[in-house]
C-alpha cells in the first residue's frame, strides 16, 4: 500500500541477495587440466560468477562449486563437456 492507500503496482523486492549454494559436480575422467578453465569460461560467457572452493582439486573426479542460482549449475551441466 502507498501513502494514499492504493495498492502498489510493483511487488516489493528483497534488499538482500540470494544466499549461495554449494553443488557437488562429477567430472568425466579426461582432460583434468581443462576442468577449471572450462567452468570459468562457461560462467563468464553466460554472465554469472563462479566461486570454486579453496581446496578444489582438479585431479579428483568430483568438486564443489558455489553458485547463487540453481539455474547456473544446470547451465554448467548442459554446456560443460567435462561434467558428467
Amino acid at each position: 500500500m502507498t501513502a494514499t492507500g492504493k495498492a502498489s503496482a510493483t511487488p516489493a523486492r528483497p534488499t538482500h541477495s540470494m544466499p549461495s549454494q554449494q553443488y557437488l559436480i562429477v567430472f568425466a575422467q579426461a582432460h583434468e587440466d581443462f576442468r577449471v578453465p572450462e567452468l570459468l569460461s562457461i560462467a563468464e560467457l553466460n554472465g554469472f560468477s563462479l566461486n570454486i572452493e579453496n581446496d578444489f582439486d582438479a585431479s579428483r573426479p568430483f568438486g564443489i562449486l558455489v553458485l547463487e542460482q540453481e539455474e547456473h549449475v544446470r547451465l554448467l551441466a548442459r554446456r560443460c563437456i567435462l561434467i558428467k
